[in-house]
């Protein structure tokens, strides 16, 4: 699936607390062991979050990205699944009062 989103500034310092990183994230929501960047095909570095563009949607997405990816400020066209950044959905580990 293709949809176009925009990168968030400023989310460097929000971290998965159950994950190792937000890479991680994406990874244990979507089983995909070796992901590649979502806008093109280069290795994913890091979990980038981002936010769909022309959208009433608020939610805020951990897409896979390459470095060069998650430093833009261009909106463009993410392939694959978006993953929420909502920890309490989406984390492998659940809390006990669950």
């Amino acid at each position: 699936m293709a949809t176009k989103v925009k990168n968030l500034k400023g989310t460097e310092d929000q971290k998965c607390t159950c994950c190792d990183s937000w890479l991680d994230h994406w990874i244990n929501k979507t089983g995909t062991k070796s992901p590649e960047c979502a806008a093109c095909s280069k290795k994913a570095d890091v979990g980038g979050h981002v936010k769909k563009v022309d959208s009433t949607d608020g939610t805020h997405y951990i897409v896979p990205l390459c470095y060069s990816h998650n430093s833009t400020d261009d909106e463009f066209t993410a392939y694959g699944e978006l993953v929420p950044a909502a920890k309490q959905s989406t984390c492998r580990v659940q809390s006990s009062a669950m």
